[in-house]
């Protein structure tokens, strides 16, 4: 029986070349890779960490190439580059977190989901009389030991 997990990751990589597609890319074995890369991200990886976990997979693909799907993706609005540490771009699928907590010793890159943000967010909007369309929260800082 296969693991709900995997079955889940697999129809998510699915959906998003089906996005893909449907915005005029070509799906290539190359994109299928770089897709299957991101979403098993937990660390936001930079297009270098992409280009590297791609090559364990495909030894055939250039580094060319990895940015190239890297910028059809983000056109498409299925892949968000954002530059979260130092001069290094770091890439995720686009419908995960937008908020993220940067550790500068490590260069660690938390995602954060916290409702109270949000409701700040607003509370702030409102106050002001605008409506917020887009909206991304990035915090730097170091371990003190407290916390997960």
């Amino acid at each position: 029986m296969a693991d709900t997990s995997e079955s889940a990751q697999g129809d998510r990589v699915r959906q998003l070349e089906a996005d893909a597609r449907r915005s005029g890319m070509r799906i290539t074995p190359h994109t299928t890779t770089i897709i299957q890369i991101l979403d098993e991200s937990t660390d936001h990886p930079t297009a270098e960490d992409i280009f590297e976990r791609a090559r364990e997979r495909d030894p055939s693909i250039s580094s060319a190439s990895v940015y190239r799907i890297l910028n059809k993706l983000e056109e498409s609005d299925l892949v968000r580059r954002q530059r979260l540490d130092s001069d290094r771009f770091r890439y995720e699928i686009a419908d995960e977190c937008r908020h993220h907590l940067v550790d500068l010793d490590t260069g660690q890159v938390v995602g954060i989901t916290d409702p109270e943000i949000d409701e700040l967010k607003d509370k702030i909007a409102k106050r002001h009389g605008y409506e917020i369309v887009d909206f991304r929260l990035e915090l730097f800082g170091r371990k003190t030991g407290g916390g997960s």
